[in-house]
């Protein structure tokens, strides 16, 4: 995947103040969030497999890979999908009452 990000010119100066490389900067930060979630993908989806007594796949892309194939992992918009249509069944049965 690409991504790209587009800043003005005054976006580009701030960025500067803060970073001597504004594109190794953006993407620092970027692959320091990936990393973090990958983190927390592998710690619940080996927690959840150890209480489960399942084995646990040889590496860490299979782990992650798995995981959502399997659903027990989601992405951030399908967990707020869920959210949203949890509030609007509540508000539904709310309705109802």
């Amino acid at each position: 995947m690409d991504i790209t990000v587009t800043l003005t010119s005054t976006q580009e100066r701030a960025l500067a103040y803060v970073a001597l490389d504004p594109l190794e900067y953006v993407t620092t930060g970027i692959q320091v969030a990936i990393q973090r979630a990958m983190d927390e993908i592998v710690s619940l989806e080996v927690q959840r497999r150890l209480a489960a007594g399942q084995t646990i796949p040889g590496s860490r892309e299979d782990i992650i890979a798995q995981a959502f194939e399997e659903g027990w992992i989601k992405t951030a918009a399908q967990r707020q999908a869920q959210a949203n249509e949890s509030v609007e069944i509540a508000k539904s049965q709310g309705a109802q009452s």
